[in-house]
C-alpha cells in the first residue's frame, strides 16, 4: 500500500517538473507583420496604428478580454509642492510632447542567443515638444528622439536581475534623449493611459497599484482585470531609471515615482522622471497571466487530466486503505 502512495506522489511530483519545464521553455514567439501582431506562447501584442499603443490578450481569449495600455504624451512640469508626483490641479505644466501624433519607424527582427528566440520590434521618432501656456495657441520649444524597443522571448530570462516570463510578457525600453527643457528644475512625466475591450465592448478595467520588490530592486505594477475577463493584465516597472549622459560613460541611477488616477471612467498612470541631461532610459513590461495552477490547466489540459486523476488515485486509495 505505501509502495502504491508513495508511486502516486512521485508521478505527480514528474508531473509538476514536467509542468514547470513547459512553462520555462515555451514555443518560439511568432511575428505577423501584416497585422502588427506578435504572438508568444501565452501573450499576443498588437501594435496599434504604429504608435507605442498596445493591445494584449492571451491567445484565444480576444472576444473575452483584450487590454490596452496607451503611452500617450510626455510632460514637463514644475513640481509645485515638491512630492515627486504629478498633479495637474497643482503642479504647472510647460510642455508637453505627443506621442500618438508622431511618424514613427518601425522596424523588427527575430533574434537566436544562445537558443532562445526573441522577436524585436523597435519604434523611433523625432518628435515636436509644443509649450503649455495661458494665452493659447501653438508654441514649439524643440524636438527630442523617442525610442521604444520592445522584446518578446521563448523562454524566461533575466535582463538587469529582473526576470521576464517567455512567451507571456513583453519588455520595452522606453529611451528619452535630448529633452528641450523649458526650465531648469522641472521634472518629466511620462503619461500611460489603460483601457479594454471586455466581451466586445469598450471599458475601463480595474486597475490597482502596487509596490514589490524583486532581489532587492523595488518594483511596481499596476494589475489590470476586467469583470469576468478570466485573465489579467500587468504593467510593470522599475522605481529606478538610467541616465546617459554622454556615449560610453556608466550610466547613473535616478529613482522614478508615479501618481496613478484609476476611476470607473478612466485609469492613468504618470511616471516621474528627475530633471536629467542626456538620454533616459527606463523599461517598463506587459505581463498577462492567470492564477497559478488554474493558468497550468488551462495552458495544457492533458496535464490537468492527468493531475485530477492521479489525485482521485490517492484519495482512493487512501479510502480503501482505511477500511
Amino acid at each position: 500500500m505505501k509502495r502504491k502512495i508513495g508511486t502516486a506522489l512521485v508521478a505527480l511530483f514528474l508531473i509538476f517538473n514536467i509542468a514547470g519545464a513547459v512553462d520555462l521553455y515555451s514555443k518560439p514567439p511568432m511575428w505577423y507583420g501584416n497585422a502588427s501582431t506578435v504572438e508568444g506562447d501565452g501573450i499576443v501584442v498588437q501594435f496599434l496604428e504604429n504608435r507605442p499603443w498596445y493591445m494584449i490578450w492571451i491567445p484565444g481569449k480576444n472576444n473575452t478580454a483584450v487590454y490596452i495600455v496607451k503611452f500617450n504624451r510626455l510632460i514637463e512640469f514644475l513640481d509645485l509642492d515638491n512630492d515627486n508626483k504629478f498633479n495637474m490641479s497643482i503642479d504647472h505644466m510647460l510642455s508637453h510632447a505627443l506621442l500618438y501624433s508622431a511618424m514613427w519607424d518601425v522596424s523588427a527582427k527575430t533574434i537566436n542567443i544562445s537558443g532562445i528566440i526573441e522577436i524585436r520590434r523597435t519604434l523611433c521618432a523625432i518628435i515636436l515638444v509644443q509649450a503649455i501656456g495661458d494665452a493659447g495657441g501653438v508654441a514649439i520649444v524643440g524636438s527630442f528622439n523617442a525610442t521604444f524597443v520592445n522584446h518578446i522571448y521563448s523562454a524566461n530570462v533575466e535582463v538587469d536581475a529582473i526576470p521576464i516570463a517567455g512567451g507571456k510578457e513583453l519588455k520595452i525600453d522606453v529611451i528619452i534623449s535630448g529633452w528641450p527643457w523649458i526650465n531648469n528644475e522641472s521634472k518629466l512625466a511620462l503619461e500611460i493611459v489603460f483601457a479594454g475591450m471586455f466581451r466586445g465592448r469598450q471599458g475601463i478595467p480595474r486597475c490597482v497599484h502596487e509596490e514589490y520588490q524583486v532581489k532587492n530592486k523595488h518594483m511596481s505594477r499596476v494589475r489590470l482585470a476586467g469583470e469576468d475577463a478570466g485573465y489579467y493584465a500587468e504593467f510593470r516597472y522599475q522605481e529606478e531609471a538610467k541616465i546617459q549622459q554622454a556615449a560610453h560613460t556608466e550610466p547613473n541611477m535616478a529613482n522614478v515615482s508615479s501618481t496613478n488616477c484609476f476611476s470607473r471612467d478612466s485609469a492613468v498612470t504618470w511616471l516621474v522622471y528627475p530633471h536629467f541631461d542626456g538620454t533616459l532610459i527606463h523599461d517598463p513590461s506587459i505581463y498577462v497571466g492567470s492564477e497559478g495552477i488554474l493558468e497550468m490547466l488551462l495552458k495544457t489540459p492533458v496535464i490537468g487530466i492527468i493531475v485530477v486523476a492521479a489525485i482521485l488515485i490517492i484519495a482512493a486509495i487512501l479510502i480503501k486503505r482505511r477500511k
